[in-house]
């Protein structure tokens, strides 16, 4: 390993070492209203004193109709957008290793149309995971607007 190595791996190490201890444990009182957190490296929601995930959107907006159902197409697109993404970096990998440096043109065409597979995969994915958050933000946004107003502490 040559010096620059050395110097940019030490570098990487200061700067996420720094970084890492950025993070708030900051916990809203306690409130019928879904509040935003970011709790152990990880962004949740807390409601009632009870803290969920963000798939667990669902959970947080409960007895809500409207909001329910805003989460679910939430949890369905993003789920989706995740499978697709593996399924397309799968599909990317293995048509980079059937194809690449290969005589045989059936090989080859094999590869690229795995690997097309896999680049449309993932722009699928990411148009399933982007479609997807807006109806995080909705569910959320409409539990809170059925709420009544909290009185003034």
């Amino acid at each position: 390993m040559n010096s620059y190595s050395a110097n940019a791996i030490r570098s990487l190490v200061l700067v996420v070492a720094g970084t890492s201890s950025c993070a708030t444990e900051y916990t809203p009182r306690e409130s019928h209203h879904i509040s935003f957190v970011e709790a152990g490296g990880a962004f949740k929601l807390t409601r009632d004193s009870q803290t969920f995930g963000i798939f667990d959107v669902d959970r947080a907006v409960a007895g809500n109709p409207k909001a329910e159902s805003e989460a679910r197409t939430y949890v369905h697109r993003t789920t989706a957008g995740l499978v697709a993404d593996i399924v397309g970096v799968g599909l990317l990998g293995t048509g980079i290793g059937v194809g690449g440096r290969t005589v045989s043109s059936t090989r080859r065409d094999v590869g690229e149309g795995l690997v097309l597979g896999g680049v449309l995969s993932i722009t699928a994915a990411a148009i399933l995971v982007m479609t997807g958050l807006p109806h995080f933000y909705d569910a959320v946004n409409i539990y809170n607007d059925s709420l009544p107003p909290e009185p003034s502490r």
